[in-house]
């Protein structure tokens, strides 16, 4: 295999989405850890809650009632499996950095198509079932995103 005469240099001014600067991360490594943490805590709260407490959970109950329980269960599953594989690239991502403004950008379009299915569930559910859990869940989401988006932010000053 032949050997590269492109610099490291020249490499990052070709490709500059690859990594973020050094300046930049670690100044930000910290605040982007932290909100990090938080999001994932606010993440598995969520989880929990949709798991073992369903009846507190819109999308859930929504589910449930349109489908058989077995299928609900399972896609409830599945969107888990594409959490928990999305969360360890984001960290391997961050750690590494490698193509986390890419990555940042991604998880700020699932948050936000998160957010959309979850306002379609609320319109078609009815105003008995908003309780006060359930807002408290939709405000977590949103909180979410906002960590997610001054990630975003840090890493594209």
């Amino acid at each position: 295999m032949a050997a590269s005469n492109v610099s490291k240099e020249e490499l990052h001014a070709l490709l500059p989405h690859i990594e973020v600067s050094d300046n930049i991360l670690k100044a930000g490594r910290r605040k982007i850890a932290l909100r990090c943490i938080v999001v994932f805590l606010i993440l598995f709260v969520r989880i929990i809650v949709s798991l073992f407490f369903p009846e507190y959970h819109m999308v859930s109950l929504i589910e449930h009632k349109l489908m058989d329980k077995t299928v609900a269960d399972t896609v409830l599953y599945v969107r888990l499996m594409v959490l928990v594989m999305f969360n360890l690239l984001y960290v391997v991502s961050f750690k590494t950095n490698s193509y986390f403004r890419t990555v940042n950008v991604i998880a700020l379009v699932l948050m936000c198509s998160l957010i959309t299915t979850d306002f379609e569930i609320y319109m078609m559910s009815s105003i008995d079932d908003f309780t006060w859990q359930v807002v408290t869940l939709a405000i977590l989401r949103f909180v979410a995103l906002w960590l997610i988006f001054l990630n975003y932010l840090e890493v594209r000053r």
